[in-house]
């Protein structure tokens, strides 16, 4: 009997069950929205602290005292993702600093060997993946002739015209 009365109490009308489920449609139509609008929101404010703390550590970069603290840095600015292409490149000009860089241990003298090493692959690592994908061989490309240059720019050069040319 109360099974009947569910029944009964159902509407027959196909017009009728049909704008429920309109109604109910719109309904959770409108949360969605809201639900949308107001991850939209947090993620716009979650952007606007990333951009504040992306832009100070990329200002820190100039007080960087250690190779230590320059990989840290690096680190963290790894986390975040670049707010703009011009943060971006001011990020990847300190970190191509880093590595023109003569770093020094805490009594002075110049670090070498496998301290140096370790240290430059990790802010080589970090300079790449500052660069868009598709100039990252460019990049590498780059520093090599850049390094190249500035072990052959003692030496002089015979032309092809026999002319020795100093570089």
């Amino acid at each position: 009997m109360k099974l009947m009365n569910h029944i009964t109490t159902l509407p027959s009308d196909s017009d009728t069950v049909s704008s429920r489920k309109k109604s109910r449609r719109d309904k959770l139509m409108g949360i969605i929205e809201h639900c949308i609008l107001q991850e939209d929101g947090e993620r716009s404010a979650g952007s606007e602290a990333e951009v504040s703390v992306y832009g100070y550590l990329v200002d820190v970069c100039e007080q960087v005292p250690n190779v230590g603290v320059a990989i840290a840095l690096l680190g963290c600015i790894s986390v975040l993702r670049a707010p703009s292409e011009e943060l971006s490149n001011k990020m990847a000009r300190y970190t191509l600093g880093f590595l023109k860089k003569e770093w020094v241990d805490k009594e002075g003298h110049p670090l070498k060997g496998a301290t140096l090493t370790s240290a430059v692959r990790k802010i080589l690592s970090h300079y790449l993946r500052l660069r868009p994908v598709q100039y990252r061989l460019c990049a590498i490309q780059w520093i090599l002739a850049k390094k190249l240059a500035d072990l052959v720019m003692p030496f002089n050069f015979v032309g092809v015209n026999g002319n020795s040319t100093r570089i």
